[in-house]
């Protein structure tokens, strides 16, 4: 990511050059960093909205260039009635502005910043406002011949913040902000390639380099050091693929440890293709399976921020990595297989691979790091999606206070994410008559049932399973991001993680 973020509170009158963007309400007088605008501009803007020329509906960006003679252009955003404007809402708009940026290919620009009288309301809303700015920009772009990669639409951001309480605390805050956004667009670079592109062994080498610079020791298991692991249920799902598997691990150590140094550790599915296995997916969109590994970047993500952050816990990044294909030598329906610690799963379904994946991961995350706090991050289930749709991560936590920690992580982060139960009554749908569980829990509360799964793959008391199949992959463009991988998951960890007691 090459877009940097600073934050100001300098006057209006110190700005010279490049691009200004303010935001005005429909119906109101100008006031604040507006009026102080619109005084250094000789009442362009104010001229501007009463002639009808400057909107100020929702959403709606005007350009002034270089009104009264001055050396930069005016972008104003329209936002509406001032009592409409919510959170999720000036995400939208700022997006616009962002959209604007880069089809006149602006190299910097200032935003004028006033909030709420609160200043916990106003730090939300400036939080929306840069992670937009950090954001919205990303573009993939892909593998066209003859054609060069276009330059960064912009790489300079300042957000002017008016009340000095607030640009205070969120100076302490964006270094956050930026880190996770590096982390972000380092994931969807993974999302994003293809899966011949990206194999289990490409995603290694991207973690390997990450850490290298970074500063993170990172070591890569292959296909024999799986086996002496007898993680028999990743090596099932792999048996049918000709790509080896690969089992990334990433560490960062803080210092120094101490005897109340706490560990977590964060298990992310690495599917890097998946056909379904024998129990085939439909053709019509199966080329989006290159992007049922989003567990796994968005894993190596979060250890990307976690290196800048330097956060006083030790975390670790582990990525189970394999393609699910169908050959002669493939997982059958039916079939019986052994996870590294000898608990078998009957196999109902070969499509639902990726609990058979992380199994074998929360296992050895369990037994090798003795964590204090467990994830799994996954593109797990359809049923996740039906339940919540596509911008809601899933949180499975028997641990009532796990699970409202991560919620609050989620209002921060400003990431949709919601708690669903883990009824532990489901767990008769797993039973099996030939091994300890069946993979699957059959048609109803298939989200519930996954994580029932999993559970019972660590003793670790504060765990939480964290299933992002719907807000992993956007169909469309996004206020925070273009179609494709969006790096889900990545601001709600790292949340918690740096706010963690």
């Amino acid at each position: 990511m090459n877009i940097n973020l600073k934050l100001t509170g300098d006057k209006v009158s110190a700005i010279k050059d490049g691009v200004i963007a303010i935001g005005v309400y429909d119906g109101d007088v100008l006031s604040g960093q507006a009026a102080a605008l619109d005084t250094h501009v000789k009442s362009a803007i104010s001229k501007a909205i009463k002639s009808g020329s400057v909107k100020t509906d929702a959403g709606v960006v005007t350009i002034l260039f270089s009104p009264s003679g001055v050396k930069f252009d005016v972008y104003v955003l329209g936002l509406g009635k001032r009592k409409s404007l919510k959170v999720h809402i000036l995400r939208k708009h700022i997006a616009s502005i962002v959209k604007e940026l880069k089809i006149r290919k602006a190299p910097s620009a200032t935003l004028l910043f006033d909030g709420p009288a609160d200043t916990d309301e106003a730090v939300r809303y400036l939080r929306a406002t840069c992670d937009t700015f950090l954001l919205k920009p990303y573009e993939f772009h892909g593998y066209f011949s003859g054609k060069k990669k276009d330059k960064a639409p912009f790489k300079n951001i300042t957000v002017n913040v008016a009340d000095a309480k607030v640009l205070k605390r969120a100076m302490t805050l964006a270094p956050r902000w930026r880190w996770e956004a590096e982390g972000i667009w380092l994931a969807r670079d993974l999302m994003n390639a293809p899966a011949n592109k990206c194999t289990p062994d490409d995603m290694a080498k991207t973690a390997k380099k990450m850490c290298s610079s970074a500063g993170l020791k990172c070591k890569v298991l292959g296909k024999p050091e799986i086996e002496k692991l007898k993680m028999g249920a990743f090596l099932a799902v792999n048996a049918g693929s000709a790509k080896p598997p690969r089992f990334i691990i990433m560490e960062y150590t803080p210092k120094p440890v101490t005897s109340k140094t706490k560990t977590i550790c964060i298990v992310g599915k690495g599917l890097t293709f998946d056909s379904g296995g024998i129990s085939l997916k439909p053709w019509d969109g199966m080329w989006d399976m290159k992007g049922d590994m989003g567990g796994a970047a968005s894993t190596i993500g979060i250890m990307r921020a976690i290196a800048g952050l330097k956060p006083k816990c030790r975390v670790i990044g582990l990525c189970p990595c394999t393609e699910n294909m169908p050959d002669g030598n493939a997982l059958k329906p039916g079939d019986v297989v052994h996870s590294m610690s000898g608990k078998s799963m009957e196999i109902h379904s070969t499509d639902a691979e990726g609990r058979l994946v992380l199994a074998d991961g929360l296992e050895y995350a369990t037994k090798k790091y003795k964590p204090d706090v467990l994830f799994d991050m996954a593109t797990l289930t359809g049923a996740c999606v039906v339940a919540l749709g596509h911008d809601i991560i899933g949180i499975f936590a028997d641990d009532n206070s796990l699970a409202h920690e991560l919620m609050t992580s989620s209002d921060t982060a400003n990431e949709a994410a919601w708690a669903l139960p883990v009824f532990e009554d489901y767990n008769e749908l797993l039973k099996s008559d030939v091994a300890d569980q069946k993979n699957v829990g059959g048609r109803w509360g298939g989200a519930i049932t996954a994580a029932l799964f999993l559970r019972k793959f660590t003793d670790v008391k504060k765990y939480a399973h964290i299933d992002i199949a719907g807000p992993a992959i956007a169909s469309g463009e996004k206020w925070h991001s273009p179609k494709g991988g969006t790096g889900s998951g990545v601001r709600l960890v790292v949340e918690y993680i740096m706010d963690m007691k």
